[in-house]
């Protein structure tokens, strides 16, 4: 074993990893001071540093159910042709037919961490369109709506047979964002009330509006059940899905009460496996989302000079301005009594003030 986990090491140590990119993409000027953009980016990733659990009960030994906890010596494990790894297991803490059956029974984890073990790999997509205004008329504006999706290995650490490349998670699949900044028409200079009142000029000229807004996919979520098979070597145990079953509950935000609703429907989309069975969904689900995300801000300011040594700025900042409820994840623990249940919202409107005199 000693010298299994050196060359492992070694082997690590002289591979780094290997990313291969390509991107294509088209600019095109729809009309004066208005462009688009529409990229397409990927990439292929191989020998990232994963970690590896190689001590574990293989998948077709869990099949012996309770006789995996029973102890290697005992009569059920002989007529079951369990052997018993040396003469010295029994004296072992763990000396169970689970323990007996690892590829390692003299030791409790065999693994390597994830700086030593180039064998995770991932690859992405992304689909990216971006439009934008160059200034003109008080006007400027950038906008963009990007999809990706990314799929690894990286979450599928607990042995090596056992590699899908699944979701990873770490990006939402769908966001626009726009951000866009508007000289108000009014005062010297410009369409409207440009008369030479100068009370009316200072009042209403020179103001400017600013907006952002970012709308994204809800968090790709993740189902947890109590895991009972950590003694087999296995750090983690999923659900079962069962098709057909309505899998969402209440999802509209604004008819959704914390103290009535739930997220996930009650009937059970997701049950507990049986007892020896590593349950068939992946650790991060991109067909199960939480609520859609938002970000939304106003900010509204003017410049004006007083005299010809003082000049100030006055700004209005308004995060949420809508005061739209912003509910936080579900609970997603099938086995937990809060299954579904919101306990958190992000912060409702905030307004900022501010004023600066320079002089």
């Amino acid at each position: 074993c000693r010298g299994f986990l050196e060359s492992v090491r070694k082997s690590a140590g002289t591979r780094l990893p290997q990313i291969l990119t390509w991107t294509f993409g088209i600019q095109h000027e729809l009309i004066r001071n208005l462009s688009l953009d529409v990229a397409y980016i990927g990439s292929h990733s191989t020998h990232l540093a994963q970690g590896s659990n190689f001590d574990y009960v293989n998948l077709n030994y869990l099949s012996l159910g309770n006789l995996l906890l029973q102890p290697a010596g005992s009569a059920a494990a002989a007529a079951a042709n369990v052997p018993v790894p040396f003469p010295t297991f029994s004296t072992f803490t763990s000396h169970t037919v689970a323990q007996a059956l690892m590829p390692y029974p003299q030791y409790t984890s065999v693994s390597s961490g994830s700086e030593n073990d180039p064998v995770g790999s991932a690859r992405f997509n992304s689909l990216q369109i971006k439009g934008t205004k160059r200034y003109s008329n008080g006007l400027t504006l950038l906008a963009y709506w990007s999809w990706m999706k990314n799929m690894s290995t990286l979450q599928n650490y607990q042995y090596p047979a056992y590699r899908p490349i699944t979701y990873s998670g770490d990006s939402p699949p769908s966001t626009l964002v726009v951000n866009w900044s508007y000289e108000l028409p009014f005062g010297r200079g410009k369409k409207f009330l440009n008369s030479g009142n100068r009370a009316l000029t200072w009042l209403v000229g020179g103001w400017n509006i600013a907006g952002y807004v970012r709308y994204s996919s809800g968090d790709a979520l993740s189902f947890t059940v109590s895991n009972n098979l950590s003694i087999m070597g296995y750090s983690s145990k999923f659900p079962n899905y069962v098709p057909g079953v309505p899998i969402l509950g209440t999802t509209d935000p604004r008819n959704f009460d914390p103290a009535i609703n739930r997220y996930f429907a009650p009937a059970g989309a997701f049950v507990v496996p049986p007892s020896y069975q590593l349950g068939n969904l992946s650790p991060t689900l991109d067909w199960v989302r939480g609520w859609t995300q938002k970000a939304e801000s106003v900010s509204m300011g003017k410049a004006f000079q007083i005299n010809d040594k003082l000049r100030a700025q006055f700004r209005a900042d308004i995060n949420n301005p809508f005061n739209a409820v912003r509910w936080g994840d579900p609970n997603t623990s099938i086995t937990s009594a809060n299954y579904g249940q919101v306990t958190s919202a992000a912060d409702g409107r905030k307004i900022q003030l501010y004023l600066a005199v320079q002089f």
